[in-house]
C-alpha cells in the first residue's frame, strides 16, 4: 500500500466544507490563460491555516490572471485532492510523476552517481547545478534538516546519495510537467531546503515567484548568481535607513521591548524557549555554578541549530553551523587567556541533532577554560556573565549589544554592518580575532544606542511581509497560535495535535465563510493586487 500524505482532519467535517466551499466558487468558467499557477505544498504540513491562505491567494491571482491552478504534494491523499477541487484547482502528486518519468530518474541517478563516486570535497555539491541552475546548497540544507545528520564532510554519504537522487529525479520530472503545463507563477512560502531549489528552478522554466502564508504575502528576489536574495539582506538593506529615523520616544520603547524578550513575551513560539521557564542567574552566581576564573574575561559561544537553514546568513567561510562551532572550540582550547562559556540553542532538540550532537562535540574539546551551560538556564544569564559573544549571526548578536557587549559574527544577519558588531572577513581574521578576545572592549554609549534602535526596528518593523490584518487572517492565526503555544517544540516533532487543530480551524473557516464572501479576503485580494 503506498504512502498518504498526512491530513489529520475529520473526514466529516471536510466533506461539510467542500460542498460549502463548491457554492462559494460555483459557475466559475475563468479559465482564459493557457499558462498554469502552481502551488507547492511539499514544505508544509497539510494544517488549515497555512493551506488556506495559500489556496485562497491563488483564487485571487487566478482571477486576475485566468491562468488554472495545479497544486503540488509529495503523496497522494484522496481527501485532500477533493479538498483542493472544491477550489477548482488539480493535483499533482510529486512520486507519482516521477515514477512516470524513467528516463529522468536515470539522468538524475546518473548525475548523483558522479557527484557521489568522483568528488574530492563537499564543495562540489555546494556547487552543484541542474539545467544551469545552482541547487546545490538548497540540497545540502535539506538533507540536513531531513535527516539524523548534523554536518557533511563528504559527497560519499549513502543519506546524500538518497536525497539528492530523490530532489534532482522531482526537479527533472518537474520539467516534464511544465512542458505539458506550462508555469506562469509557483507559490510558495520557505525560501530554503528542496523549496528553494523548486522556487530556482521555476524560475528557470519562466514563474514568477509569489511567497506566502498565513501570516501575510512577501516579494521574492533574486541575487545576480542566481540565488534567492535572503531575507536577512533585504532587512539589513531596508533598516540601514530606518534606523536613522528611529525617535528618542521610540528608542525608549526599545527598552521595554528587550526586557520583554528575555521573560519570553514577545518573539516566536520557538524563539521563548530560551527564556520562558528557565533560570536567571546573576553574574556571581554564575560564576559559582560554573567554576569561572573571574580574573578573567568571559566570551559566550552562541550555538545554532546545526540542521536550520544553514546559508540563512549568507556565505561565510565555515561549511556550515557545525564546522563553526566545531572550529571555534577548536581555537579556544589554545586561548585559555579568557573564559568560553558554550550554550547550546534551547530548541535545538526539534531540529534532528541525534548524531555528531553538540554535547559529543563538547567532551572532544572541553578543557578547564571551556565550560558548558545547561538548558535549564536562560540565555538572559549569559548576559549576566559574559563581555563578549561569538555567533555566526543568532539573535543574542544584537541583543546583548544593548547592553554593551560586542559580538563577533561571521555571517550577515539583520544586525550586521551597523558599526555595533565584530565582522572578520576571512577565516585567519576570525581566529586572530579570538585570540585578542581579552582586549575587546565593550561598546561605546553611541553604539549601544544604535543597538537598541536597530532592536527596536526589528520588533516592529514588517516592509518585508506584507501582513494580513483582517478577520479572517486574524482568525487563522489565533488558532495556529494557540496550537504552538499548546505544542512548542514538540509540533516540530511530530503531527500530534494537529488533528485538533485542524477540526477547530475548519469549523471556524467555514463558520466566517457562512458570513463572508471570502473573495473580500486579504488573502484573496492580495493575491488578485500582487505584481504580475
Amino acid at each position: 500500500m503506498k504512502r498518504q500524505e498526512s491530513f489529520p482532519i475529520s473526514e466529516e467535517l471536510v466533506k461539510e466544507f467542500i460542498e460549502l466551499n463548491k457554492l462559494t466558487f460555483a459557475g466559475e468558467d475563468i479559465k482564459k490563460s493557457e499558462k498554469y499557477i502552481y502551488i507547492n505544498f511539499s514544505m508544509v504540513r497539510m494544517q488549515i491555516g497555512w493551506i488556506t491562505s495559500k489556496l485562497t491567494f491563488a483564487k485571487g491571482l487566478q482571477e486576475k490572471t485566468g491562468c488554472e491552478v495545479i497544486c503540488l504534494t509529495w503523496k497522494d491523499n484522496k481527501l485532500l485532492s477533493d479538498y483542493f477541487a472544491s477550489y477548482g484547482f488539480k493535483h499533482i502528486v510529486l512520486d507519482d510523476e516521477c515514477s512516470k518519468a524513467p528516463f529522468s530518474g536515470i539522468s538524475a541517478f546518473l548525475k548523483t552517481a558522479k557527484l557521489v563516486l568522483f568528488s574530492k570535497d563537499i564543495d562540489a555539491l555546494l556547487k552543484f547545478r541542474l539545467f544551469g541552475v545552482n541547487i546545490g546548497k538548497d540540497i545540502y540544507e535539506d538533507i540536513l534538516r531531513t535527516s539524523n545528520l548534523s554536518t557533511l564532510r563528504t559527497c560519499k554519504n549513502k543519506i546524500l546519495f538518497k536525497k539528492m537522487f530523490h530532489i534532482v529525479w522531482t526537479l527533472t520530472a518537474l520539467k516534464k510537467i511544465t512542458d505539458k503545463y506550462p508555469a506562469a507563477y509557483i507559490i510558495g512560502d520557505d525560501m530554503g531546503y528542496h523549496e528553494g531549489a523548486f522556487l530556482k528552478m521555476f524560475r528557470y522554466f519562466g514563474a514568477k515567484i509569489k511567497c506566502c502564508n498565513n501570516y501575510g504575502y512577501e516579494e521574492v528576489y533574486f541575487l545576480e548568481n542566481g540565488d534567492i536574495k535572503k531575507r536577512m539582506l533585504i532587512a539589513r538593506e531596508d533598516y540601514q535607513e530606518l534606523v536613522k529615523n528611529v525617535t528618542d520616544d521610540e528608542y525608549e520603547k526599545s527598552k521595554t521591548l528587550i526586557a520583554d524578550r528575555f521573560a519570553g513575551r514577545n518573539g516566536r513560539n520557538i524563539d521563548k524557549g530560551a527564556f520562558v521557564g528557565k533560570k536567571v542567574l546573576d553574574k556571581q552566581e554564575m560564576i559559582d555554578l560554573l567554576g569561572i576564573d573571574p580574573s578573567k574575561k568571559t566570551v559566550a559561544i552562541m550555538a545554532h541549530t546545526f540542521t536550520d537553514a544553514v546559508f540563512n546568513y549568507g556565505s561565510y567561510y565555515f561549511r556550515d553551523y557545525y564546522d563553526w562551532l566545531d572550529k571555534t572550540l577548536e581555537l579556544a582550547e589554545t586561548i585559555t587567556d579568557v573564559n568560553w562559556i558554550l550554550k547550546p540553542h534551547p530548541t535545538r532538540s526539534a531540529y534532528n541533532e541525534s548524531e555528531d550532537s553538540i554535547e559529543d562535540m563538547f567532551a572532544r574539546h572541553k578543557k578547564s577554560h571551556i565550560f558548558w551551560v545547561s538548558d535549564e538556564i536562560s540565555s538572559e544569564s549569559m548576559k549576566n556573565v559574559s563581555d563578549l559573544v561569538v555567533t555566526i549571526g543568532g539573535n543574542a548578536g544584537a541583543e546583548y549589544a544593548c547592553f554593551g557587549i560586542p559580538a563577533i559574527i561571521v555571517g550577515k544577519p539583520w544586525y550586521s554592518g551597523f558599526g555595533i558588531t565584530i565582522e572578520p572577513k576571512t577565516y585567519d581574521e576570525y581566529k586572530k580575532t579570538l585570540e585578542d578576545a581579552k582586549n575587546i572592549n565593550k561598546l561605546n554609549d553611541e553604539q549601544i544606542v544604535t543597538a537598541y534602535k536597530l532592536f527596536y526596528v526589528r520588533n516592529t518593523d514588517n516592509r518585508s511581509l506584507e501582513c494580513y490584518k483582517d478577520e479572517l487572517a486574524s482568525l487563522m492565526n489565533e488558532k495556529y497560535g494557540a496550537m504552538m503555544d499548546k505544542m512548542a517544540i514538540s509540533y516540530f516533532l511530530s503531527n500530534d495535535g494537529t488533528r485538533e487543530y485542524n477540526d477547530e480551524s475548519l469549523k471556524a473557516l467555514m463558520s466566517f465563510m457562512s458570513g463572508h464572501d471570502i473573495r473580500k479576503t486579504m488573502y484573496y485580494e492580495t493575491g488578485y493586487n500582487s505584481k504580475l
